[in-house]
């Protein structure tokens, strides 16, 4: 499940690899948006996967159950610099915990801040400041985006770990930030605390989880017990 798709980007990388390790339809893969807009051009882009490839319209302020969505339907789901731009980041991850199997993982790729350019890119569009204020329903900082004007509506990597922990998921791992200003990571989440992860010197100060498990040394990317 890749969820907020959007014009591809993330699925255009992902789709080849995917085939590789499986064989062409020996897997299917469902492109959520909450605009179904995208979808006349994705089918165009990606006709070559057509028969693996599903599309689907998905909010992620709504839990999936109510969208057409089973529990426990995917074994990953992967987002691109979208879950930020939702009201509540542990309802978001507690959604898409629901809609993932046993041993089954989440991989995001998010922001820590806004850069300069994401200021000029986003800043004027609706979605990207569509958070509720904390004193709205609760007022701790973890629970919620930090939105001081300097950082924009986000939070550091360490706090997504701790997000996806409170909200189901078994273990989670955030990257030390990346990138030319510093704005970027990756966040692993696992509905299983018995599943290996990714352990090492790039998962560092957003580790949440067992620190016996990370003492094994170089990191190691491995996935659930059907081998994926």
């Amino acid at each position: 499940l890749e969820v907020g798709a959007g014009t591809g980007g993330t699925t255009s990388l992902l789709l080849p690899l995917i085939r590789d390790r499986f064989g062409p339809d020996g897997f299917r893969y469902v492109y959520t948006d909450v605009s179904p807009a995208y979808f006349v051009d994705a089918r165009v882009a990606f006709a070559a996967y057509s028969s693996e490839l599903r599309f689907a319209k998905m909010d992620l302020e709504v839990d999936p159950r109510f969208q057409g969505f089973a529990t426990a339907q995917f074994d990953l789901v992967v987002g691109a610099n979208v879950l930020h731009a939702t009201p509540n980041i542990r309802q978001t991850l507690q959604y898409l915990a629901r809609a993932l199997r046993p041993h089954g993982h989440l991989v995001a790729y998010e922001i820590t801040h806004l850069s300069p350019f994401n200021e000029v890119t986003f800043a004027l569009t609706p979605g990207m400041w569509n958070f509720v204020p904390p004193d709205a329903v609760e007022a701790s900082v973890a629970n919620w985006h930090r939105c001081d004007g300097a950082d924009g509506c986000t939070l550091p990597p360490h706090l997504w770990a701790t997000q996806a922990m409170d909200a189901g998921f078994g273990h989670a791992e955030s990257t030390e930030p990346f990138g030319p200003d510093g704005e970027l990571f990756v966040l692993v989440a696992a509905t299983s605390d018995d599943d290996e992860q990714l352990y090492g010197p790039m998962f560092g100060a957003g580790s949440v989880g067992s620190a016996a498990a990370r003492q094994h040394g170089a990191a190691v990317v491995v996935g659930g017990r059907q081998g994926m």
